[in-house]
């Protein structure tokens, strides 16, 4: 057969299973009987009405089902995936039954770790330590408890991760000097809860040494504050002086008048009760200057709030220009702190960063068979996710092949019943030379339009459901509390995958039927068609 004769014969099928699927007729001799035809045309047309129904209720019901577990799953394991604290197997320094510290080496091992079937399931790993200061309140008084946090490498991942009220929560350099705080522990040393405060002290040498907060979050993993690890190493090794105290400052250049030297004599009663004193000195050649001194030296900002504006009150009665007196301050003395050096870093706790959540489990199997105790519980959180996104699996299964195995028993008694009405069709091809797979084809054809008049209308109408169902869950949600990536997201997705799948699953679903009922019409010869159908 040529490929022209080819085209035709398609073309002469296909309009017969459109003709056949729809068999709207209104012929007759008269209006009474053509009247009567149409009615029994369009009683033939429910037949095909219900196929439609049935396909495409079947292509929505799996649609939506489908929809809701891929974005319910796939938004659970994005938020999972894009936390590093999900993905962190947090270990102690305990080895079998020694507890002892981390070191540099230990940790470069543990980022070797290997498990079967996964190659390089480390990401990164930070070791860390656990601390404990005494913290000064907001009065200045020194708080009665010892305040628990931790240490944090600078360039550890869980800082991303914590819910900041305050602040951006980024040190700066190797964070010497600085800290993220609680709200609750601000609340509790009587700063304003929420904010920024403009100094926050905490015990150092038995001095109140100023810490600059950079952030302020909801909860700190493993306390109530947070520092870096430089920082914490700066303290161990007695290498940070926060406090830099000055013995003291210059004014000047000042005349020596007989007024100064009885100004000098007037504030001594003054000075005395300030444990400091003045004098009258030479300083760069013949230039005089007041000299201002204490035995216990003051900070900068000691001497600024507490002397200066006293002293500069008195200088306004000298005439002599004081406004314009510069100030030069003494060199500040060495640190009190005797320094020491500690030639090795330790840790007490090291956080071990796994590439996705399903190594979790592994990786801690891994890391507690070396002896080390895990001290968080994400394996246990890893395992109940892959447990739940497994059941949704199953229920989706469960769901699709009750779903389908209904429709499909529908489609093959439908189709059936149809072939059979239909008898005298397939006699009349028979009796012109059609041959068992023409038939067979033109029913299946028949099939082939129903399934894309019903997989359109049927992923058309999920769509809109889909979205609709996806802005209320999505809403609802969020009412209840923030939920992160819920609305760029969404909690019902349809993919291009997902709709070509289950327009496959629905197109083979409708040949099956067919070629089941249609199979036996096919092989009938014409005249047992004729008698079947008496």
């Amino acid at each position: 057969m040529t490929l022209s004769a080819r085209f035709r014969l398609f073309g002469y099928v296909l309009l017969f299973a459109i003709r056949d699927i729809f068999p709207v007729s209104w012929y007759g001799r008269d209006l009474r009987e053509r009247a009567r035809t149409f009615l029994k045309s369009l009683r033939a047309c429910v037949s095909t009405m219900l196929n439609l129904t049935t396909l495409a209720i079947l292509v929505i019901t799996t649609s939506l089902v489908a929809a809701l577990y891929l974005g319910t799953v796939g938004w659970l394991r994005d938020y999972v995936e894009s936390n590093p604290l999900a993905r962190t197997v947090e270990v102690g320094a305990v080895f079998g039954t020694q507890s002892r510290v981390f070191k540099p080496r230990d940790l470069a091992e543990l980022a070797l770790l290997e498990i079967e079937g996964e190659t390089e399931p480390v990401q990164g790993i930070f070791g860390w330590n656990d601390v404990t200061f005494w913290l000064f309140d907001a009065e200045g008084g020194k708080d009665d408890t010892l305040t628990h946090g931790r240490t944090v490498d600078v360039e550890d991942p869980v800082l991303d991760r914590l819910d900041y009220l305050a602040g951006r929560g980024r040190f700066t350099g190797d964070g010497v000097g600085q800290v993220i705080v609680s709200g609750s522990l601000l609340e509790g040393l009587g700063y304003a809860p929420g904010r920024l405060p403009e100094r926050f002290q905490l015990d150092y040498s038995d001095l109140a040494a100023p810490l600059q907060v950079i952030g302020v979050v909801t909860d700190v993993p493993s306390g109530e504050l947070m520092i870096s690890e430089s920082f914490y190493r700066a303290i161990l090794d007695r290498q940070w002086d926060p406090l830099p105290r000055i013995p003291g400052f210059y004014l000047g250049p000042v005349e020596p008048t007989a007024q100064l030297e009885k100004m000098l004599g007037e504030i001594e009663p003054y000075l005395e009760r300030r444990s400091a004193t003045g004098e009258l000195v030479r300083r760069n050649g013949m230039e005089q200057w007041l000299l201002f001194s204490r035995d216990e030296p003051w900070t900068r900002e000691r001497w600024r709030q507490l002397f200066l504006p006293s002293i500069r009150r008195r200088l306004e009665n000298l005439g002599q220009g004081w406004e314009t007196l510069r100030l030069e301050w003494r060199e500040p003395l060495a640190s009190q702190v005797e320094t020491r050096q500690n030639l090795e870093p330790e840790y007490t706790r090291a956080s071990i960063y796994v590439r996705h959540l399903g190594q979790v489990p592994a990786v801690a199997d891994a890391v507690a068979a070396k002896g080390l105790h895990i001290t968080s519980n994400t394996r246990e959180i890893a395992l109940l996710f892959m447990q739940i996104s497994s059941l949704g699996h199953g229920i989706l299964l469960a769901v699709i092949l009750v779903v389908g195995g209904l429709a499909a028993v529908s489609l093959v008694l439908s189709f059936s019943q149809d072939i059979r009405r239909k008898t005298p069709e397939i006699a009349i091809l028979k009796a012109y030379g059609a041959s068992d797979r023409l038939v067979l084809g033109a029913y299946t054809l028949e099939a082939m339009v129903l399934w894309a008049v019903a997989t359109v209308f049927g992923l058309t109408a999920a769509g809109q459901l889909a979205g609709a169902v996806n802005r209320r869950l999505v809403a609802l949600l969020q009412w209840q509390g923030d939920m992160p990536m819920l609305a760029e997201r969404g909690l019902i997705t349809m993919p291009m995958e997902l709709k070509l799948t289950v327009a496959l699953g629905a197109l083979a679903l409708c040949i099956g039927a067919t070629w089941i009922a249609a199979s036996v019409a096919a092989r009938l010869q014409p005249a047992q068609a004729l008698n079947l159908h008496r």
